[in-house]
């Protein structure tokens, strides 16, 4: 498709460009098992400028696949309308392939926020990744754990299929994650698609969940702790909810053969959890801002309003 009088261009990509788009843009293609891309390209020989992509994660049960949207352009490149007409045809197939939300991560402080803004994104939480020493962190809450008592009537335990209701409804409420992206793996998924019911915890009360732990990852994977979740009429407990879940899988997780483990923060409301990660000698890996687009670009407001 000729974009204008010059020599640039918006095409799909070829097969065998997969590699120059890596070279370009590496994080296009080192996560998920799926990728389609948009390029413009310019001059000739031809070079590649710019690179709108979308990855496609295995589906869930449900059928409900998570699609990222990587977007890169060169500075140089973008005016004249450039940027906006490759994101219009990304845009474009992510319609005729009918996908129904667009993930994007950005950097904390980026200068396309504007951008993504006005092309139907929201903004939903900035995260951190952090890694853990599991001997270390077992080290200090054994410590801690020794002084702990269970209130009579709570139950500490891993969680089984009759949990997933009450999972998901936290899960939501937490705005963490959908419905349909809360579920446990099975033999025949690869092991970070779902949570790891081995090394997952919740507690339980009169039948209630009031607490869980999720824990992606299994056998010779890096196990990753994606949800920490209290129920709000236990917020007041929720450090002593903490450590009983924590303890547990890392006891657990140490006994799988794990050596560390990453576990994701939300900074706008999990600031305790920041907290932990720096008392238990916890290295900072990254940070991302994450934005959501819906097909409609209709934003739902549960999860656009993280902050209250």
């Amino acid at each position: 498709m000729q974009l204008e009088k010059d020599s640039y261009n918006i095409r799909r990509n070829y097969p065998d460009e997969i590699k120059r788009i890596a070279a370009f843009m590496p994080t296009a293609t080192r996560r998920f098992s799926r990728h389609e891309f948009i390029l413009l390209t310019c001059g000739l020989p031809e070079r590649i400028v710019g690179v709108a992509g979308l990855s496609y994660e295995e589906s869930t049960p449900e059928d409900t696949s998570a699609v990222l949207l990587s977007f890169k352009i060169l500075p140089r490149h973008a005016s004249g309308g450039r940027e906006q007409k490759l994101m219009d045809a990304v845009l474009k197939l992510s319609d005729e392939n009918d996908v129904k939300l667009l993930n994007l991560e950005l950097s904390v402080d980026s200068s396309q926020s504007g951008f993504f803004k006005y092309n139907g994104f929201k903004y939903v939480k900035t995260e951190q990744l952090w890694k853990l020493e599991l001997a270390t962190v077992m080290h200090r809450l054994e410590r801690l754990s020794s002084r702990l008592k269970i209130p009579e009537g709570w139950q500490l335990r891993a969680p089984e299929d009759r949990d997933l209701v009450g999972l998901r409804e936290m899960a939501v409420t937490y705005n963490f994650r959908r419905e349909e992206e809360v579920f446990f793996n099975t033999e025949k998924m690869f092991p970070g698609i779902g949570y790891s019911r081995e090394h997952c915890s919740v507690v339980e009360k009169n039948g209630t969940l009031i607490a869980a732990l999720l824990v992606k990852g299994g056998p010779s994977t890096r196990g990753h702790v994606d949800m920490r979740m209290v129920a709000p009429e236990f917020m007041g407990q929720s450090s002593l909810l903490n450590l009983l879940l924590l303890e547990r899988t890392v006891r657990l997780s140490l006994e799988s053969g794990y050596m560390d483990t990453g576990l994701t923060i939300n900074l706008e409301r999990d600031i305790e959890t920041l907290n932990l990660c720096k008392r238990m000698a916890g290295k900072l890996q990254s940070e991302k801002a994450l934005w959501l687009r819906y097909a409609d670009a209709d934003f739902p407001d549960t999860v656009a309003n993280v902050l209250q």
